[in-house]
């Protein structure tokens, strides 16, 4: 196997040095922006393995669309082979190793027992190694100043996301049409004269149809159903009726990834859409990345985490962030509609990781106590 590193001004650069060099055979393995010079450049670590009489693949047999860097590096859509699995796994482990070697003692005490405790909430050892690169080059960096490089936030209000269809996504159980319901609450709150429709787009779930349903009657919102292509025409002939469109999309299943199923649905070609990914930090690592694989697109907007009150760690936030490179949008908690969901902030998620502090400035356990 052949492993090389590539760095250009922006990916399709990086992309091009790639096919150049290792050929259309080639499986990105990880891409990620880093700094050079004080100049933002995109770095692909590809790797190569022939195998006798294997025939030479087309460009859309082993890349897929090249424009989609989900499918280069193994996302949606692509299917990585065993051995690029076995080598997520090897690097995981060189990584943890090469943790354990770092040098702390070049590190002050407070940022010593920062790594150690992001260490025991489990955030990738990767993640670990780039933090203590960032604190030992620059003495003058803080830890959350690194961390706010990968953990970054938009908050999730009408100035900050003036698209007029918001897309929800995520696996099922996650509280995906809770989300809808309490963003369309906010929004109301935020601005009371706001023409808001529902949408749910899972013809396959009754319970989120009737409970959507049920908030629209409630709240005065608008209520659409739009489990097709056909139906979503219809829904954006109608948009100007509305100031905001909140649609509740379907979990995936099995083989199925988001990409596919917005192609199917026509919301892939919307222009003037957000699309926001509900997770849980209560899921572990190997669970999350699962999800990030059928999930994440081109366009992923941010990330919505529920149901912090469930969870014991939250280190999944920093490992999400890292993997999928896009904002933190919202957090909540608890059960309920209102008051449980806040705008993301970066001294929410500091207190939230390093304190276990909610929004509402309770801890989970107490929480349930």
């Amino acid at each position: 196997m052949q492993v090389r590193i590539f760095r250009g001004a922006d990916s399709s650069a990086a992309l091009a040095q790639v096919k150049a060099e290792l050929g259309i055979e080639a499986v990105i393995l990880e891409t990620r922006e880093v700094m050079d010079n004080g100049r933002k450049m995109c770095e692909i670590t590809a790797a190569l393995e022939r195998n006798v009489g294997m025939t030479r693949a087309k460009p859309s047999e082993a890349y897929g669309d090249m424009s989609s860097v989900s499918a280069l590096t193994g996302g949606p859509g692509a299917a990585a082979p065993e051995w690029h699995r076995e080598w997520s796994e090897i690097k995981s482990c060189l990584m943890s190793l090469m943790g354990k070697q770092l040098d702390k003692d070049k590190l002050s005490p407070r940022q010593r027992q920062a790594l150690d405790y992001l260490e025991r909430e489990g955030v990738d050892p990767k993640i670990g190694v780039t933090l203590y690169k960032c604190l030992v080059l620059d003495k003058q960096t803080s830890l959350l100043a690194a961390l706010a490089e990968i953990l970054s936030v938009r908050p999730l209000t009408l100035a900050s996301w003036p698209e007029k269809i918001h897309c929800v996504a995520g696996p099922s159980g996650v509280g995906k049409t809770t989300t809808v319901i309490r963003m369309a609450l906010a929004a109301q709150q935020e601005k009371p004269d706001l023409r808001i429709c529902l949408v749910n787009a899972d013809d396959r779930q009754a319970r989120g149809r009737l409970v959507l349903r049920h908030y629209c009657e409630l709240s005065g919102f608008s209520y659409r159903e739009a489990g097709s292509r056909e139906d979503i025409l219809k829904l954006l002939d109608e948009a100007d009726n509305f100031d905001r469109i909140y649609v509740d999309l379907p979990g995936m299943s099995g083989p199925q990834v988001l990409s596919e199923r917005l192609t199917l649905l026509g919301l892939s070609e919307v222009d003037e859409c957000a699309f926001h990914l509900v997770l849980s930090p209560h899921y572990g690592k190997p669970q999350l990345d699962h999800f990030l694989r059928a999930f994440s697109f081109a366009r992923l907007s941010s990330v919505i985490w529920t149901k912090l009150d469930e969870a014991a760690s939250f280190g999944g936030l920093i490992n999400v962030a890292d993997s999928c490179r896009v904002p933190i949008s919202a957090v909540s908690w608890a059960a309920g509609f209102k008051d449980c969901m806040a705008p993301a902030e970066n001294m929410l998620l500091w207190k939230l990781i390093f304190k276990h502090e909610l929004p509402c400035g309770q801890a989970p356990e107490k929480l349930h106590a």
